[in-house]
């Protein structure tokens, strides 16, 4: 019995949550469109946590804000795409490309907060040399 629950468990969890496939952000800067993030692509795998990681100005929060449908407003996705697995309420499991989702949509509104969220690091008070960032992230 265990063993075959254990099974069903490694299942659920090899099943992707977000594929991310060659993502492309840019911005309209006095009339010109200036790509911020270029072929973007990863997989989130279900129950379990990923860290984005990178240098200043690599483009991690222009990637988070796409995924989250939170770009500026001279901000577009211009290439690829956000497959969220979800299985809401009383519904079967669906696949939403949230990458062509309008950002002020229901179903965007739906998907933030309640399915997706993020936090967002503020150097100066979010990781605290004396607060272990997993203590932090617990209490959230």
């Amino acid at each position: 019995m265990y063993a075959e629950q254990q099974s069903i468990q490694d299942q659920a969890t090899d099943q992707p949550l977000l594929e991310i496939q060659n993502l492309a952000v840019s911005f309209m800067v006095h009339g010109s469109e200036i790509p911020a993030v270029k072929d973007v692509s990863f997989t989130i795998p279900k129950g379990k946590t990923v860290a984005i990681v990178g240098e200043s100005g690599s483009g991690k929060s222009v990637t988070s804000q796409a995924i989250l449908g939170i770009l500026p407003s001279n901000g577009r996705i211009s290439n690829g795409s956000i497959q969220y697995h979800c299985k809401p309420k009383n519904k079967p499991a669906q696949v939403v490309d949230i990458a062509t989702l309008a950002p002020t949509s229901h179903a965007m509104r739906d998907l933030r907060g309640d399915e997706i969220s993020i936090i967002f690091q503020e150097p100066m008070v979010s990781c605290r040399q004396y607060i272990p960032c997993w203590t932090r992230s617990a209490k959230h």
